[in-house]
């Protein structure tokens, strides 16, 4: 929220190299006697809540606002929990169906609204450009008229 993010990016990465060798900022363990994924994120985090964009940019105004946020250590946990958020978020992609395919399919949904979907043709169109293997704007516009034109029913 109103960080240089640049700037947060590389400490983390001279963090990680530290010893010099990278390692992994983030541990990840299994609690059997509670049934829960622990994780854990280490890593300097320097965020501010005085000066810059902070107080004046709406959007931060507003995200400050939601988040309740009054200290830069509140604006430092919310970051190191979302970026633990994210890290989760990677490896379940990794372990799961991978992150080539989430991803394709959220380029394909990308395309398919660029190409004049509606809400109702989405889901439909998306599945033919990954079915054909073709997720070009051409080809979704090619689709969506031959769906259009052929009544094709809509999930």
């Amino acid at each position: 929220m109103g960080q240089d993010f640049r700037a947060i990016e590389a400490g983390a990465h001279a963090y990680a190299a530290r010893n010099g060798k990278y390692t992994a900022l983030s541990q990840w363990r299994y609690k059997e006697d509670l049934q829960i994924i622990e994780g854990t994120l280490s890593l300097p985090l320097a965020v501010g809540t005085v000066g810059g964009v902070y107080n004046v940019h709406p959007v931060v105004k507003v995200l400050t606002k939601i988040t309740g946020i009054h200290s830069a250590i509140e604006l430092a946990c919310v970051a190191a929990a979302v970026g633990l958020a994210q890290n989760f978020s990677a490896l379940y992609a990794l372990t799961t169906v991978g992150i080539q395919k989430g991803h394709m399919r959220l380029h394909a949904k990308n395309i398919a609204l660029m190409a004049g979907a509606e809400t109702r043709e989405v889901d439909t169109l998306v599945t033919n450009l990954l079915q054909c293997k073709d997720v070009s704007l051409t080809n979704a516009q090619t689709l969506l008229h031959t769906m259009r034109n052929t009544q094709v029913a809509y999930k």
